[in-house]
């Protein structure tokens, strides 16, 4: 497995867990309310700098290929908003698994 598609399926399932375990907003902010259901359901929201910081364009590209590369592979579900732009990525339960046993690698190879 290449480096970026272990990269997508560490960062996914960390934020995939952190919305899950985020105390919900509160009902009257409701924009906050609608962010927060369509990220439980159709995954965290993505955008390169947010999940990797500032790139540069050929690791952008290698990144998003991974991202493709892993939905054809049924690890991811990607979201198009509006049908356009891939605007939310999900791991699926095989993702799940599978990034749960890469977790301690990626973890030791990328210390924080």
């Amino acid at each position: 497995m290449k480096p970026e598609s272990r990269q997508i399926l560490a960062e996914c399932l960390k934020r995939q867990n952190a919305i899950a375990a985020a105390e919900p907003p509160p009902q009257w902010r409701w924009w906050d309310v609608q962010a927060r259901d369509e990220q439980l359901r159709f995954g965290p929201a993505y955008a390169v700098t947010a999940w990797f910081g500032d790139v540069e364009e050929h690791i952008r590209v290698r990144l998003r290929r991974a991202i493709a590369s892993l939905e054809r592979g049924d690890l991811l579900v990607v979201h198009r908003k509006h049908g356009l732009r891939l605007s939310n990525v999900r791991l699926t339960e095989a993702g799940i698994a599978l990034a749960e046993s890469l977790l301690p690698q990626s973890d030791a190879e990328n210390p924080k």
